[in-house]
């Protein structure tokens, strides 16, 4: 199992010897070990399904077609996670909103192909969509 060293305060520690005592955990570890558990099981529901995401990208720039046609060959290597783009003309700029979903890696990939040449300003959000409350 592999280790992971923590640093708390004085009094955080007395707590939580008091704690183990009281709840009968045999270590600090265990203690910490469910705790730790309990935290990721709870908030859990409110992290995106593993693996997959849902993002929004904004990117600008100048309004030449040499560019765009470069933009559009980069948003066709990554077709399968664009669901929508649009676009609005602002003089000499083009500005796209494009919906992504799908997996993290490819979503990051597309960003930073994106964000790494200079002709494009971008930016990248990131949407968690909770489960449904009933």
């Amino acid at each position: 199992m592999p280790m992971i060293s923590l640093q708390v305060s004085a009094e955080l520690q007395k707590n939580l010897d008091i704690i183990q005592e009281k709840l009968g955990f045999s270590s600090r570890s265990e203690l910490l070990r469910s705790i730790i558990l309990e935290f990721l099981s709870s908030h859990t529901k409110d992290l995106p399904i593993l693996g997959h995401q849902i993002a929004v990208v904004t990117a600008h720039y100048e309004a030449r077609e040499d560019i765009a046609t470069k933009f559009s060959a980069i948003v066709q290597q990554y077709d399968e996670l664009i669901k929508s783009i649009s676009q609005y003309h602002l003089r000499t700029r083009i500005i796209k909103t494009l919906l992504l979903s799908g997996n993290s890696r490819d979503i990051n990939d597309f960003y930073r192909e994106i964000s790494g040449d200079r002709l494009y300003k971008s930016t990248i959000t990131y949407l968690v969509i909770p489960e449904k409350s009933e």
